[in-house]
């Protein structure tokens, strides 16, 4: 009687130790996933602010390049009519 009672409480417990293994391995992979999951998204998130910050770059750039051309258009604008303003200038001398 004796033995069954131990060779119940030890079926039990072996169950007991199977159930746990189990449910270790599920929550493992689960962190795993997890983990996974989080790499994934950061890297995604990377990407993207990598392709927002190069289209900021180009436009500013770009911005840049155009206010360097209107400077020179002034520039180029102003000279001419300094330009004639001395040639009128010289004619009515």
């Amino acid at each position: 009687m004796k033995e069954r009672e131990l060779s119940i409480k030890e079926q039990g417990l072996e169950n007991n130790k199977q159930r746990d293994m189990a449910k270790c391995e599920v929550e493992a992979q689960k962190a795993m996933m997890n983990d996974k999951n989080q790499t994934e998204r950061l890297e995604s998130e990377n990407k993207r602010e990598g392709a927002r910050l190069g289209v900021a770059l180009t436009k500013n750039s770009s911005d840049a390049q155009i206010q360097s051309q209107k400077i020179k258009n002034e520039a180029i604008a102003e000279g001419t009519r300094i330009a004639i303003d001395m040639a009128k200038d010289l004619s009515n001398e």
